[in-house]
């Protein structure tokens, strides 16, 4: 997982609220302890970050775009003289 910016999830690029990680096997002093670190916004997030199983829910901006993009998407397949997908 690259590192993003401090004011950014680093799995989802959302605004990060609280949660996060960082490389314990390294010293306070280490400078390499501060590049490990992660800023993320959710368990979710976290489980996704160490590997382990899990998906984002999405916010209900990114809902309203799914559907508002798939409906205008549909309108623009429909529109055309001859269709990409088969009727």
């Amino acid at each position: 997982m690259r590192q993003t910016h401090p004011g950014l999830c680093a799995v989802c690029h959302r605004e990060p609220r609280g949660f996060g990680w960082f490389n314990r096997g390294f010293r306070i002093a280490d400078r390499r302890r501060d590049t490990s670190r992660k800023f993320l916004c959710s368990l979710a997030c976290q489980d996704i970050c160490h590997g382990r199983t899990g998906m984002i829910d999405p916010t209900p901006n990114e809902v309203e775009a799914m559907t508002v993009g798939g409906q205008q998407g549909g309108e623009y397949l429909e529109s055309m003289e001859s269709p990409i997908l088969p009727p």
